[in-house]
């Protein structure tokens, strides 16, 4: 599927790749990546935007089927959020994803808690839960490059969890 994930269906985003490099590409209004269209080996493209829920739908994993929807977006993964309602009020997926060191603002965490999603950290102890998006700056401490990954549930799915793990 070659497709950009975003918050609408059918739109064109453009997207800036390197021709060597898998990381630091992305789309490029979102991210700071204008500089780097000047510099040899970036490519400027343009892809069709789906939402995770078009993309869920597209599947059709049955109503029964756990999801679990991994987001690396490069600073895209609030829009990514926005883009996915129907499959967060399902309850039924799990997201893992990434909040970027140098996002002082944890956007793609505070997208997430505004989605309706409980967050959660990986700590030393197990799972912390993310209770607002700035504390999502504890985990992302002393991080130079790169982004911290983050889990997040429906409410209902984490209850759910919690009654099987009694059983």
């Amino acid at each position: 599927l070659n497709c950009a994930v975003w918050l609408e269906d059918g739109i064109e985003v453009p997207i800036l790749s390197h021709s060597r490099l898998h990381a630091g590409g992305g789309v490029e209004n979102v991210t700071s990546l204008g500089r780097k269209a000047a510099i040899s080996g970036w490519i400027r493209t343009r892809v069709v935007a789906r939402t995770i829920d078009s993309i869920v739908r597209m599947y059709s994993l049955g109503e029964s089927a756990v999801l679990v929807v991994k987001l690396d977006l490069e600073g895209a993964e609030p829009h990514a959020f926005r883009g996915a309602r129907e499959t967060i009020g399902s309850g039924r997926a799990v997201f893992l994803f990434e909040d970027h060191a140098g996002d002082a603002s944890h956007a793609s965490t505070k997208a997430a808690i505004e989605a309706g999603l409980q967050v959660f950290a990986f700590d030393e102890g197990g799972l912390r839960l993310v209770r607002e998006a700035s504390d999502a700056g504890y985990y992302k401490a002393g991080i130079k490059a790169g982004g911290v990954n983050f889990v997040a549930v429906a409410p209902r799915a984490h209850r759910q969890q919690r009654k099987v793990a009694a059983c």
